[in-house]
C-alpha cells in the first residue's frame, strides 16, 4: 500500500511545497519575487499538486495582481478573491499560476 499513497486526502508526498512572499510590490509583480528562496518571516506556505488548482495559489494571485491589472486595463472593478468574476483577469491570474 505505500506506493499508492496519492489516493489519501492531503497527502503530502504527491505535492510540492512553495512559500509565497507577502510583501512584495504590487505594482509591478513579478513571478520570481512571489516566490521565497530564503526563509523570510512573511511567507505563505502552499503545496501544489500535479493536475490540481491550488485555491490558495488563486487567491494569492488574484490579490497581488489586481492593482497593477486593474491600473492597467479600468479602474473601479470589483474583484472577489475567492472567485471568478472577470474572465480577462482569471486569465491574467491563469497566466501568472502556470
Amino acid at each position: 500500500m505505500q506506493n499508492y499513497s496519492f489516493c489519501f486526502p492531503d497527502n503530502k508526498i504527491d505535492s510540492y511545497l512553495i512559500k509565497l512572499k507577502l510583501d512584495i510590490d504590487l505594482n509591478e509583480p513579478f513571478v520570481p519575487h512571489m516566490i521565497d528562496f530564503k526563509k523570510q518571516p512573511l511567507t505563505q506556505e502552499v503545496r501544489l499538486k500535479r493536475d490540481k488548482i491550488c485555491e490558495m495559489l488563486m487567491s494569492y494571485l488574484r490579490s497581488v495582481l489586481k492593482q497593477s491589472f486593474f491600473r492597467q486595463v479600468y479602474q473601479g472593478a470589483k474583484i472577489l478573491l475567492t472567485k471568478p468574476v472577470d474572465l480577462a483577469y482569471e486569465k491574467h491570474c491563469c497566466n501568472f499560476y502556470i
